[in-house]
Parts: structure tokens; C-alpha cells; sequence
């Protein structure tokens, strides 16, 4: 049966992302789930808005240096919150973007690429949205919502 009949459904320490056997071919291309259900017993890590910059605070204009700092900039920040498995615990992204990022299709082609090499596998839910402008002339800002390990309280 293919994947248009029967949906998809992925799990991952808990976390159900899914996505219905009607919206496949809208989710699938794009590497993301319609749905995604996160248990209650689950610390969730939620990050800033994140953009390309390097430790100077600069943004390159090069496309892709741009996007690998992004998206090295969450993994960054999600394991100094203690999500050790990095983008693998992304359970759910938006994404604001200028319109050359997704309109120009290098760039667009850059984007998933940059993308693909850091989720993988995971299947998150996504919301991008295309804006005017962003901080320091980056072409895309994200915010991530992940899931870490809960901590055991102590006696």
C-alpha cells in the first residue's frame, strides 16, 4: 500500500508525528507531518528566533553559509538546553523567510538541502511564513520546539 493510501506515522521517544492519507502529497515533499502529539510526561525546549549569523553577530550574504549558521545555531542552542539528540527532538518548526529564499529556486533547492542534512529523518510540523524583512538582513529566522529529557526529582 502506497503512502497516498494509508498516511504516515512516525514515533520517536514518544512523540507521534503523522501525518493523514489525504495530505501526503502536501507533507511528504515538504519533509514535515500535518500532525504531531507530544506526551504530557515530555519537557519541551522552545528557542528564540534563530538566523544565520556567525559569532560576530554578522549575517554572510552568501545563501548558503547563511543557512548552515541557522540551522548550526539551534543545534547549538538546543544542546546547551540539554536536547542531546539535536534536531532529531525538533517536533515542531516555524520558519520566517524572506520571499528570494523560497521563491528563487537555487535558493529554495539550497534551503532543503541545508534542511535535509540537519533533521534527516525527522518528519516535524512546520510553519513557514514569508516576511518583509528580517534582523540583520538574514533570509530566514526559525524557532524550534523540541522535546528533552525530563529530569528526575531528586529526594
Amino acid at each position: 500500500m502506497s503512502s497516498q493510501q494509508q498516511g504516515t506515522r512516525r514515533e520517536h521517544d514518544g512523540v507521534v508525528f503523522q501525518t493523514a492519507p489525504e495530505h501526503t502529497t502536501t507533507y511528504e515533499p515538504l519533509g514535515c507531518s500535518a500532525t504531531v502529539t507530544v506526551p504530557a510526561n515530555t519537557a519541551t525546549v522552545i528557542t528564540s528566533g534563530h538566523i544565520g549569523a556567525d559569532k560576530s553577530g554578522q549575517v554572510p550574504s552568501d545563501v548558503e553559509e547563511q543557512l548552515e549558521l541557522a540551522f548550526k545555531n539551534v543545534e547549538i542552542s538546543l544542546k546547551h538546553a540539554g536536547v542531546s539528540e539535536g534536531w532529531n527532538a525538533v517536533y515542531h518548526m516555524t520558519t520566517y523567510h524572506m520571499a528570494e529564499l523560497m521563491q528563487e529556486p537555487n535558493n529554495r533547492s539550497v534551503f532543503f538541502r541545508v534542511r535535509n542534512k540537519y533533521i534527516g529523518e525527522n518528519m516535524p510540523a512546520w510553519t513557514g511564513i514569508t516576511v518583509p524583512r528580517l534582523y540583520g538582513g538574514a533570509l530566514l529566522e526559525m524557532t524550534i520546539y523540541a522535546t528533552a529529557p525530563t529530569p528526575k526529582a531528586s529526594l
